[in-house]
């Protein structure tokens, strides 16, 4: 009976989540890469869900929840791996030690897995009016237990070490929060697996539902999580190709900037391309530095240019600067054109609604 209402009410908070996210989708943007990674995440999860609920209730005979259990205990261990590793990479992009928790999960979860599919591991029983699994590989759960406690241990010293690489510290805070709540119910689950104590069963659940909770929430009040979650902006300039500043705005302090102000990295940029704008053959590049990226595009037809300064490029800031090109020279076409001698960029000053516009996730509130 309690496999159904936690299905149920497991089904009902994926609804909500998925018609809030489609009624608001033009709020999220995502790298393929990244959304990949999510969907498969959610598939294991709610998999994990169902057919842990499933093999515990006397609904199907004993093979085939014995089946299914074996199923829940494949599909937990590979969201966790692909959640963590996840995490661990996203807040240590420029470290080089980034893989080494996915590169352990991978190893213990061959182990386990090679343990989980002998089917002398574990036996089902009937206890009253549930199914109880007893492990008789004592291996098989010493691997368990410490696959689950590593992953807490690395989620939290990622999470700690990473805290200032979160873009939106909101987001940083709920992450704190679900992490809390992650390792809570593992814990429970690790010792439901040891024990098949009827009450940690009903404990790991309930609180798995509310982390689940707290996951739809993050996805609904935080669109950004798919879009800037490790990704900063710094600078956002607009010049001219004779090398006047037609507009500047940093997004760190919300304002604009002059062109005295203007940080060294940012003036090698505008330098670079203006040395070499007559020779570059595609419209978007960028350069590279140790912990910043300086992408630029330009419009050899008008004569202006756009460079940004991000912590790293990627593909969605990439459009973000393609379509702010197209709604600023459709606007400004003409004036662009006729600009010659004195330039007067006080005609430019609705660049920031433009911004705005293109790039309202890495404004900081």
């Amino acid at each position: 009976m309690f496999a159904i209402v936690f299905i149920a009410l497991y089904i009902s908070v994926i609804l909500i989540g998925i018609i809030f996210v489609l009624l608001r989708r033009e709020q999220y943007k995502a790298e393929l890469g990244f959304l990949f990674v999510v969907i498969i995440y959610f598939i294991g999860e709610i998999l994990y869900f169902i057919t842990f609920n499933l093999s515990t209730e006397k609904i199907f005979d004993l093979s085939f929840s014995k089946f299914i259990f074996t199923i829940s205990l494949i599909c937990r261990i590979s969201s966790t791996t692909l959640w963590s590793s996840s995490h661990s990479s996203e807040l240590n992009k420029t470290n080089k030690v980034r893989f080494i928790p996915l590169i352990l999960y991978l190893f213990l979860f061959g182990l386990i897995s090679s343990l989980i599919l002998d089917p002398s591991s574990f036996k089902i029983m009937i206890s009253g009016v549930n199914y109880v699994y007893n492990f008789n590989s004592l291996p098989l759960l010493v691997f368990l237990f410490l696959f689950y406690t590593v992953s807490i241990v690395i989620l939290w010293i990622t999470q700690i070490k990473g805290f200032k690489n979160f873009s939106d510290k909101d987001l940083a805070q709920f992450n704190n929060y679900y992490i809390i709540l992650f390792s809570t119910t593992t814990l429970l689950y690790i010792f439901y697996l040891i024990s098949m104590n009827e009450i940690l069963r009903i404990l790991h659940l309930t609180f798995y539902l509310i982390g689940f909770l707290i996951i739809i929430y993050i996805i609904i009040k935080k669109p950004s999580l798919f879009l800037v979650y490790t990704n900063r902006i710094y600078d956002f300039i607009i010049f001219h190709k004779s090398g006047i500043l037609l507009y500047s705005y940093n997004f760190q302090t919300g304002k604009e900037v002059e062109e005295k102000s203007l940080k060294g990295s940012i003036l090698i940029g505008i330098s670079h391309i203006m040395a070499n704008l007559s020779n570059i053959e595609n419209q978007l590049t960028y350069i590279k530095m140790k912990d910043k990226a300086i992408v630029f595009n330009f419009d050899k037809q008008l004569g202006f240019a756009v460079l940004l300064v991000a912590k790293h490029k990627n593909s969605i800031l990439e459009k973000s600067i393609n379509t702010f090109m197209n709604d600023f020279s459709q606007a400004h076409k003409e004036k662009l054109s006729k600009l010659n001698g004195l330039i007067d960029i006080s005609g430019f000053e609705d660049a920031k609604e433009y911004i705005n516009r293109h790039f309202k996730h890495y404004i900081l509130a």
